[in-house]
């Protein structure tokens, strides 16, 4: 059995993976609405990047697969993913016509990774706790996620737009490094692992299916950021302020996790909680659209 101080040394460093790379794709993500429009490019490539959004989601299933069908893909797969966001952060290096393609090479690789990193994380939180585990591990995806449109928002300022993207190199490249540790200082033996790992029931369909409905209603709530991103550029928005307002939506969308971690909420108020935020995020975006077209209708 593993000493526990290595189990923490693995996941904290797992944690550190997920929050330089939610640095460095988030930050493209606020504003790639906007270099778009900037660019000159259709607007036709706005839909086509959130019908690429689904590549996503179609990678979770093919990962997921794999992964249940031998441990060997873990490994593989999870470097594959993270490695996919060197694609993102080439976009102002090729035609914009080309950045639907780089687009959905992130976001399959984010797809193919995510069952597999989540499965050797649940090996990892056996010893810390699940719930404790993944709500760290949460904290910290969530940190990258708000502090990279912020460091862009900065960059842009000092060096410029487009270039300030290419600068997503450096947490890209720190996420690599810190993934090597994690495999380094990983320690189970996967195939063993999967062993002692499968117990318990299956959750039944029903639950399966209400969880679905739940997320899809509340993926039909949200506006799609690149659209808006789109719209604030053409409507005279600076690119760094874009990047601040995307930091500010995740903000308010993912201000739950400062008490994820071993704090256990009700159901009632974890979802009233969940309905509340939504809520914010919503009102955001609207905002941000109607401001853009008044904007528009007064030019």
């Amino acid at each position: 059995m593993a000493s526990k101080r290595r189990v923490w040394l693995a996941f904290l460093s797992f944690s550190m993976v997920s929050l330089f790379a939610d640095m460095a794709y988030e930050s493209i993500r606020s504003i790639i609405g906007a270099y778009l429009a900037e660019s000159g490019a259709p607007a036709w490539e706005i839909p086509v990047l959130a019908l690429v959004e689904g590549l996503s989601y179609a990678g979770r299933l093919l990962g997921g697969f794999l992964a249940s069908l031998s441990p060997a893909f873990l490994w593989p797969l999870v470097f594959l993913g993270y490695g996919s966001i060197y694609a993102l952060i080439s976009v102002p290096l090729v035609l914009p016509t080309l950045t639907p393609l780089l687009y959905a090479i992130e976001r399959l690789g984010k797809g193919l990774r995510a069952p597999p990193r989540d499965t050797l994380l649940s090996l990892l939180t056996e010893r810390i706790g699940h719930g404790r585990g993944f709500g760290l591990h949460e904290v910290f995806d969530q940190i990258g996620a708000v502090s990279g449109p912020l460091l862009l928002a900065t960059l842009i300022e000092l060096v410029g737009f487009p270039q300030a993207i290419v600068y997503a190199v450096i947490p890209t490249t720190l996420a690599m490094v810190m993934l090597a540790i994690a495999y380094i200082l990983y320690p189970y033996r996967v195939r063993e692992a999967y062993k002692w790992s499968k117990v318990g029931d299956i959750v039944a369909p029903y639950i399966v299916f209400t969880y679905a409905v739940y997320v899809f209603a509340t993926a039909a709530l949200l506006a799609y950021w690149p659209a808006i991103a789109y719209k604030l550029e053409e409507a005279g928005f600076s690119v760094d302020s874009i990047a601040l307002l995307y930091a500010l939506a995740m903000l308010l969308l993912n201000s739950k996790v400062s008490v994820a971690s071993p704090v256990h909420w009700n159901t009632v108020s974890n979802s009233v909680f969940v309905l509340f935020v939504i809520f914010l995020f919503v009102t955001v975006c609207l905002f941000a659209i109607i401001y853009s077209f008044l904007n528009v209708g007064a030019g």
